[in-house]
């Protein structure tokens, strides 16, 4: 579609908390969404109404999330369809040298975090851990499910800021946190929404193969919560169309959290 990127309505994302390689919807402004309406209808497939995007970078630099105002300019660049879907980290992993099992486990106000191992490549280095979270509700919520929509709870996932410190005095801090999940519908014997997530702490640097003892350091961790609402594109009632926008809101909790791995 011709002039798209003058049409997408940014409006919609101030107040919101953003990080690298997280994907996001933009709705277009209603009159141009209503136009992409329109052409679809022509016995042809109908464009989407969103703008599907793809975090690259933010300024200022070294943050983990970043908030957006009415003040944030917005770039755009080309990226492959692999690169959008998460499926090209970089640097590229190389061989896989060795896997190193951690088995802890942190327990930080309604969230679990088990840590299962450190992937050690030529050239990267990876932590593997699995996040459970339980979320109790009212009463009144399990049994009635339209009242359980109006809440908009999207049970979030943590991300976690680490470091790995070896014997021989090497620091490891260089990467990034990613991972993803879903939560469940309540559930009437426990009156809880209870979350599953996966997660990854992907490292620029490989460890040194002297080394025979690591520590890992969990520096912080940091909850995004997205509490949706709903909004329309279109102003007309019979071709309505929604979709979720969320006021975000941050946590942090600061560690650290130790615990030695020998090798």
């Amino acid at each position: 579609m011709p002039n798209y990127k003058r049409n997408i309505d940014f409006s919609l994302l101030f107040g919101r908390l953003i990080k690298e390689k997280e994907r996001i919807s933009i709705p277009f402004l209603p009159d141009y969404a209503q136009l992409i309406e329109k052409k679809g209808s022509r016995k042809r497939p109908q464009h989407p109404v969103n703008f599907a995007s793809l975090i690259i970078d933010a300024k200022p630099e070294k943050h983990e999330f970043w908030l957006v105002t009415k003040n944030t300019k917005f770039e755009f660049q080309d990226v492959s369809m692999n690169e959008f879907r998460g499926k090209a980290p970089k640097p590229e992993a190389l061989s896989l040298l060795r896997v190193i099992p951690i088995v802890k486990k942190l327990h930080a106000y309604d969230t679990n975090i088990m840590f299962a191992s450190v992937e050690v490549f030529e050239n990267t280095m990876k932590i593997n851990w699995y996040t459970q979270q339980r979320i109790k509700l009212p009463d009144s919520v399990p049994s009635n499910s339209s009242k359980f929509n109006a809440m908009n709870i999207r049970p979030d996932s943590p991300e976690l800021t680490i470091e790995i410190k070896d014997d021989l005095g090497n620091m490891y801090s260089d990467g990034h946190s990613g991972g993803g999940g879903g939560g469940s519908f309540p559930d009437p014997s426990t009156n809880e929404i209870v979350s599953d997530y996966s997660g990854e702490y992907r490292f620029f640097s490989t460890l040194d193969p002297g080394a025979k003892e690591i520590t890992i350091i969990v520096k912080e961790i940091a909850w995004v919560k997205r509490e949706r609402r709903q909004i329309h594109t279109t102003p007309t009632p019979s071709d309505v169309r929604s979709m979720n926008h969320s006021d975000d809101k941050l946590s942090i909790l600061e560690g650290s959290w130790e615990f030695k791995i020998i090798l």
